[in-house]
């Protein structure tokens, strides 16, 4: 008969695979979710109107989280919005978005959270 320790570590390593699995699906998610958003905030700066595709974007960014992006996202939102004469406003929303949208995945691939909630 296999001591309790045995069947306890026998139990634990599944559920790290599946918490790692869940992990892995969340980052892909809020992966994919970025580069919607960032497509359709491409396109809308283009025309500089803030059409449906990326109206529908940035309402899967907001509950996605985490936080920075949804800011940075909103900032960008309301740059084009406002119909922002200045090309430099809006990049420099686009690339904040950008770049916090990238610090936010590679903290959680590295298990740092800064307050998310989805872990």
């Amino acid at each position: 008969m296999r001591p309790l320790s045995e069947w306890l570590v026998a139990l634990h390593t599944p559920r790290l695979t599946l918490a790692e699995q869940r992990t892995a699906r969340v980052l892909d998610q809020r992966r994919h979710t970025c580069v919607r958003f960032q497509e359709a905030a491409d396109a809308a700066l283009v025309t500089r109107s803030t059409g449906p595709d990326v109206q529908r974007a940035y309402s899967l960014v907001l509950p996605e989280g985490p936080a920075e992006p949804a800011t940075a996202a909103h900032a960008l939102m309301e740059s084009l919005r406002r119909h922002a004469s200045s090309l430099d406003e809006l990049d420099a929303c686009r690339r904040e978005f950008i770049e916090s949208a990238r610090a936010a995945l590679s903290d959680a691939e590295r298990g740092e959270t800064r307050g998310d909630p989805a872990r």
